[in-house]
């Protein structure tokens, strides 16, 4: 019991100096923000997490096609 706090502090983002830019419709953005919110990150959060996962799919797939 007389052991030390231990906690971690999270480590801090990455600093992203790289912008990409792309066009959407009114519509787009606001189910973009709305799966944000309820996701509780923010919209380049999201939008980042969304592109590195059709990345990595695509990579899955390229990999699989070569093996096959």
């Amino acid at each position: 019991m007389n052991s030390p706090n231990t906690i971690t502090l999270p480590q801090p983002a990455q600093k992203r100096n790289i912008h990409y830019m792309i066009r959407m419709t009114r519509e787009e953005r606001a189910a973009l923000n709305a799966l944000a919110r309820q996701s509780k990150v923010s919209t380049a959060e999201m939008v980042r997490h969304l592109l590195f996962q059709a990345v990595a799919l695509c990579a899955e797939q390229r990999e699989a096609a070569l093996e096959a």
